[in-house]
């Protein structure tokens, strides 16, 4: 069984400027584990677990059901954290998160919700996006203390984040034990 999580990539331009915020949090807190195994992503369906027959009835109804949308706008607006995330049993990891807020649109939320209904329902997940749910771009997990999240949501008392984006692409990222593997990605025009 592989697993397989459903994320949208952040667009270039707004990619790079989350990348040296991420690379500026290294330098306050050491937490880099966000930034070595994961592209700035947004969140967008449950993780699937497939057998390898399955993989690509899989890729072939998520490609069907991107071929059916249209892009989205969105709003990054400000930071956000939390000191009880959950990890996976799996998954050596802190309880410590900081993010940038994502706005939640009635058009975001009823993408989430189609991609649950017509693409992930039948299959086995390993992975339930928490609800209700709340879109963001993360910063900093896994290897976050609790010095280290008082470090950084001091650092980000003092910085202004507010960009709009578009959903543009839907992906499947295949999670390997140390990393994060973009599988297939599907542009949205």
């Amino acid at each position: 069984m592989k697993r397989y999580s459903i994320v949208s990539y952040v667009e270039w331009d707004i990619k790079q400027q989350i990348r040296n915020l991420q690379k500026e949090f290294i330098e306050i807190t050491w937490a880099r584990k966000c930034y070595d195994r994961w592209l700035p992503h947004i969140s967008i369906g449950d993780g699937v677990e497939l057998k390898e027959n399955e993989v690509d009835i899989f890729l072939n109804k998520l490609k069907k059901f991107t071929s059916t949308k249209k892009k989205l706008l969105i709003d990054l607006e400000g930071f956000g954290g939390k000191t009880n995330v959950n990890a996976w049993k799996w998954v050596v990891a802190t309880s410590f998160a900081l993010w940038i807020n994502v706005i939640l649109s009635q058009s975001l939320q009823l993408l989430v919700d189609q991609i649950q209904e017509e693409v992930v329902e039948s299959h086995q997940l390993w992975y339930k996006i928490p609800k209700p749910y709340n879109p963001h771009v993360t910063l900093a997990h896994r290897d976050l203390t609790q010095e280290w999240y008082n470090a950084g949501l001091e650092y980000l008392k003092n910085k202004n984040f507010s960009k709009q984006i578009q959903i543009d692409n839907i992906a499947i990222v295949e999670k390997l034990e140390n990393d994060n593997i973009e599988y297939k990605r599907f542009e949205i025009y």
